[in-house]
């Protein structure tokens, strides 16, 4: 999950969970369910090298600040025996 931001004095603590909640029952019948997250926050001010990106993620990330704030969500099954 990457938070993209024009300007914000957030916490990425506090991104995380309203997001969580809003996939409850879209994404997972409920937050309990996820069992690793790998989160950050980026200012759309920066300059970004996007591998093998998604042409939505793309275009959001070139529009810039003139875009406005947006989330970038990826969700993948966890699987077994998962490398930590």
């Amino acid at each position: 999950m990457i938070y993209f931001y024009v300007d914000t004095d957030l916490d990425l603590d506090n991104i995380l969970k309203p997001i969580l909640d809003a996939l409850n029952g879209v994404v997972f019948l409920d937050d309990s369910q996820v069992v690793n997250i790998i989160a950050a926050h980026r200012d759309l001010a920066g300059e970004y090298l996007l591998a093998d990106a998604s042409p939505i993620l793309v275009s959001r990330v070139a529009a810039g600040v003139g875009g406005g704030d947006f989330v970038f969500v990826a969700i993948e099954l966890a699987t077994v025996n998962a490398v930590l």
